[in-house]
Order: structure tokens, then sequence, then C-alpha cells
């Protein structure tokens, strides 16, 4: 049984570990997918986004300025 070596064990987990990780990730996503939309939650976050981008806009005008 000296063909089977240890070369042979690491390709092995190496496959284990990498199916495992695709597992996960499908898992995530699905998850990601299923969870249920909240229209509330989405207009938060887009108002947040719309503020952040208001802020570096006037950051970056308020740079020049000086």
């Amino acid at each position: 049984m000296e063909s089977f070596s240890g070369a042979h064990l690491l390709l092995i987990l190496a496959v284990l570990v990498v199916l495992a990780a695709a597992v996960v990730g499908v898992v995530l996503l699905v998850a990601r997918l299923a969870r249920p939309s909240d229209p509330e939650r989405l207009r938060l976050e887009r108002e947040a986004a719309e503020q952040r981008a208001r802020a570096e806009r006037a950051e970056r005008d308020s740079d020049g300025l000086v």
C-alpha cells in the first residue's frame, strides 16, 4: 500500500475542502435569496446610501474650495 502516499491524502483533503466551500457558498446564496424582502428596510438602505453619497460630494466640494 506504499503507492497511496501522503500526497494522495492531501489531494483528497483539498477536494473535500473545495466541495465544502462550494456547499457553504450555495447555502448562503440561497438563504440570501430566500430572505423575505422588506420594503421598509430597502427604503432605509437606499436613503442611507443617498445620504452617504451627498456627504461625500459635500466633502469633495468643500475640499475643492479650500
